[in-house]
């Protein structure tokens, strides 16, 4: 029986990418909870 290669093998540039993408979703995501949490504030407040 054939060995399956539907995993790729790892390689550093590929971790660093994956490393690169990961804080720029860290930062994405921070950047739009605020955002939302900015805006829920600004609706509560205006809404006193």
């Amino acid at each position: 029986m054939k060995r399956r290669r539907d995993q790729p093998r790892v390689t550093p540039d590929l971790i660093a990418f994956h490393r690169l993408n990961a804080r720029r979703l860290r930062l994405e995501a921070r950047r739009a909870f605020v955002r939302a949490l900015v805006a829920w504030l600004a609706g509560a407040l205006g809404r006193r």
